[in-house]
């Protein structure tokens, strides 16, 4: 439970230094527009998820567009990972809370194992679990559709968890940051994150919710909305210290876009002209239709089998404001960091 505005601020500082950042102008338009049409080459020729030794890209060059854009993302980040694993989706796919995973070693560990509890070094093998993280997490927004509603990532800070409770998640916040052209979002391999369709399923019809209304995939023909108006496009990267199981590296032949460092090719900008993403703490509503100054319930779904969610229910449930919650849900740029209780119970 919190009970004042200094609970407020300590929770944003603290998801702050420990779970994400966020930085906008990562990368021109143009440079947007190349990167993602060179992920839709790699993925019609039938890749996922790759793995990129950048210890090779020292030795033999970048070996794509992608590739080159990586290295220089995370050289700029100052990130010295020798392993990237990345993958590539531009559909707006409603996604349930979960942590990635090396899932190659998952499904080959001892599937009894009920734990979802993840050592504090991220890279550290869970003798218990079999669960491995990777170092940090990396989501890059190459093209959101005029009506994504902000098409969010959700974090949600799990700090307090310790072995005495290893089956409870332990959240105590969850940070929204809106999906925008250009803007890269890195986050700690072990934090838990999750994609709302549409942005406010978490959240009861009474707050302004859906009541757990989520979208309902069906097939995208080119052309139709799914593939303009509400086109989420992401590269999706993972750093590792080890190379995750299951996979090869990439070999030299697979670029499919020529990376020649111009204006209009996939070029990332130099820290210095990234923008830090401020994380605010949502007003609070007063006198509207979405529960101004009430509680509101927030329930999300769960990810995979009862091992990887770590308790045999399939939803975790929490309390919120939920004008806070609303705020930052529904919003289409800025980020923003809400607290939250595990009872119903939250006094001012």
């Amino acid at each position: 439970m919190y009970s004042s505005v200094a609970v407020w601020i300590l929770l944003i500082n603290k998801c702050q230094a420990l779970c994400f950042q966020a930085f906008d102008r990562v990368l021109t338009a143009p440079a947007c527009v190349a990167l993602d049409t060179a992920c839709a080459a790699v993925s019609a020729s039938g890749a996922s998820h790759r793995i990129v030794d950048r210890g090779q890209l020292e030795t033999v060059g970048p070996l794509s567009t992608v590739e080159s854009c990586l290295n220089c993302a995370l050289t700029e980040l100052g990130d010295q990972s020798p392993f990237i694993e990345w993958w590539w989706r531009d559909e707006w796919r409603h996604l349930d809370m979960h942590r990635d995973l090396d899932e190659v070693l998952a499904r080959e560990t001892n599937a009894e194992s009920s734990s979802m509890l993840i050592e504090s070094s991220p890279n550290v093998k869970n003798k218990d679990s079999g669960l491995r993280c990777p170092t940090n997490g990396h989501v890059l927004y190459l093209d959101v559709g005029p009506e994504v509603q902000g098409g969010p990532t959700v974090l949600w800070d799990t700090h307090d968890v310790t072995e005495d409770d290893a089956t409870s998640l332990g959240i105590t916040s969850m940070a929204v940051v809106p999906a925008v052209r250009g803007r890269l979002l890195r986050f700690a391999g072990t934090t838990l994150h999750s994609v709302p369709r549409p942005p406010l399923a978490y959240l009861d019809s009474d707050c302004g919710g859906t009541g757990g209304a989520i979208h309902t995939r069906t097939i995208r023909k080119p052309g139709d909305d799914e593939f303009t108006l509400r086109r989420r496009s992401v590269l999706l990267f993972n750093t590792w210290s080890t190379r995750p199981e299951g996979f090869e590296v990439t070999e030299k032949g697979l670029a499919i876009t020529d990376y020649d460092g111009s204006e209009g090719s996939a070029t990332v900008r130099a820290r210095t002209e990234w923008l830090d993403v401020a994380v605010r703490c949502p007003q609070e509503l007063r006198g509207d239709s979405t529960g101004a100054g009430a509680t509101a319930r927030v329930k999300v779904g769960l990810l995979g089998d009862r091992r990887r969610r770590g308790t045999p229910e399939r939803h975790w449930v929490g309390w919120a404001r939920g004008p806070s919650a609303f705020e930052a849900l529904n919003s289409k740029f800025e980020a923003a960091v809400v607290p939250i209780s595990n009872s119903p119970e939250i006094s001012d």
